[in-house]
């Protein structure tokens, strides 16, 4: 699963979510966490691997007690963080820093954190083979996070049931090999975002309610997102208050703001 939230400057963020990681080669470039990117590792239960952190995101760090991996402060990282030199000759330094799976799990059982899941735990998700929301033809899906900002788009293909997704008017794709992600499901959660200090930090909504959409097979439904707390899922039910079930396969999860735009086509 691929999360894609709003960061200072107009820009985004990506949060991979991974089930397992232990065969990922190569994981990065991880950056510095921010309350809401934590956010979301707390409503999958999930051990934060990151890079540094605002002093808001240090601060709810420190409150929690979360269980993270940090790249910069984190004891003995450098054991398990490294550069690409390749990418230090034509990008800043904050956008190298790397690590991989069996590094992840090597830290993981250094710092004597669980990384195992209950096989019944919930967290917020169900999949089935057949998730047709039914809803209005959404071949392409024009995702902007706030009124003028950054654009994301979906496209659909009928041959594969899935959709693929470009940024900055290129196709997205895997840093590592170049390869086209297909996403089974696209998720839309509407909230509200705002500035938090002269630097231009966010906050992002992420518990309460709100609206938001959800496309799969080609069509594009409004649904109604809600959570409790920080440490409990998001629940994501149709306007009947029926619940969501999501295709089985890969998910991005956009959240955009309250005055951004979806357009489906």
């Amino acid at each position: 699963m691929i999360w894609e939230l709003p960061h200072e400057g107009g820009s985004t963020r990506m949060v991979g979510v991974f089930s397992d990681v232990s065969d990922v080669e190569k994981l990065g470039p991880n950056r510095s966490v921010r309350p809401y990117i934590l956010s979301i590792a707390r409503c999958f239960n999930a051990i934060l691997v990151h890079a540094g952190g605002s002093p808001q995101g240090y601060e709810q760090l420190k409150n929690t007690g979360w269980n993270n991996l940090d790249g910069v402060q984190g004891p003995n990282a450098d054991a398990y963080y490294h550069r690409d030199k390749d990418r230090l000759n034509h990008v800043a330094s904050w956008h190298t820093m790397y690590t991989t799976g069996k590094e992840v799990l090597a830290y993981t059982a250094e710092r004597g954190y669980v990384n195992t899941f209950e096989e019944q735990a919930d967290y917020g998700f169900t999949f089935t083979d057949d998730a047709n929301p039914g809803g209005e033809n959404a071949d392409t899906i024009t995702i902007r996070f706030r009124k003028g900002g950054k654009k994301t788009v979906a496209y659909y293909d009928a041959d594969t049931g899935d959709y693929t997704l470009e940024q900055f008017n290129a196709t997205y794709r895997d840093g590592n090999d170049g390869a086209v992600p297909h996403f089974q499901n696209i998720v839309i959660l509407k909230t509200s975002v705002g500035t938090i200090d002269d630097y231009g930090r966010l906050y992002v909504t992420l518990v309460g309610s709100g609206d938001g959409y959800f496309a799969c097979g080609g069509e594009l439904v409004s649904i109604h997102w809600s959570r409790e707390s920080e440490t409990s899922p998001f629940r994501f039910t149709f306007e009947d208050g029926t619940p969501v079930s999501f295709g089985i396969g890969k998910t991005y999860a956009a959240v955009i703001q309250n005055n951004g735009t979806v357009t489906p086509e």
